[in-house]
């Protein structure tokens, strides 16, 4: 097998890690929203992962899926974040919008949360919180073969499927390059399946 070529000046992604007050902070909102995923509030939206995207009780509580039913604006020093100012001079805060939040944890360690928001008129579909890392979700099985998908919600339900037949990755968008675990990942695979959205 020939190895993988890549075009001249490309250089994967870079990503950083949340600071551990963003983790402390995250991790607090997360379980929150777990909660609310189980509870009453969350049953729609239960419903929905089973009946339309396909995900069982227990893929759910694996991913760690979380429901916030409402929108949240919270201090974003708070969470470790830079101070922003707003085009008027004050603080902006940090938007934890209404939706199913999606996280990604590597080693325990929990590195983003992303929420699938509900009502997208206003912005986009999936929003991405402040402070989070933004290298691909890589769910494990099976390392030499690949599939590459757009959002997490496609690469659970994969994972859920194939289980150890194929490693799914979701890159978060179809423009994102990879970041270097991800490349480093990559280079190493006999097949790599594309199905992006």
């Amino acid at each position: 097998r020939a190895p993988a070529t890549w075009p001249e000046g490309w250089e994967p992604r870079r990503t950083e890690e949340p600071s551990k007050r963003w983790r402390e902070k995250a991790a607090a909102f997360l379980k929150w929203s777990q909660g609310h995923l189980l509870g009453d509030a969350g049953s729609e939206m239960l419903d929905w992962l089973r009946e339309v995207r396909g995900l069982s009780a227990g893929t759910v509580e694996k991913a760690g899926l979380g429901w916030n039913p409402r929108n949240w604006w919270r201090d974003r020093e708070g969470w470790g974040l830079d101070n922003v100012l707003n085009n008027d001079g004050k603080p902006r805060k940090l938007w934890l919008p209404e939706g199913l939040v999606i996280p990604y944890q590597v080693d325990g360690r929990l590195m983003r949360l992303r929420v699938r928001r509900t009502r997208s008129e206003d912005g986009p579909r999936y929003y991405l919180v402040p402070g989070s890392d933004t290298r691909s979700m890589i769910l494990n099985g099976n390392p030499e073969s690949v599939i590459i998908l757009e959002s997490e919600l496609d690469a659970i339900l994969v994972s859920q499927e194939a289980q150890d037949l194929v490693t799914a990755i979701a890159l978060g968008n179809a423009s994102s390059r990879p970041d270097q675990e991800t490349h480093d990942f990559l280079c190493r695979a006999k097949r790599i399946l594309i199905s992006l959205d």
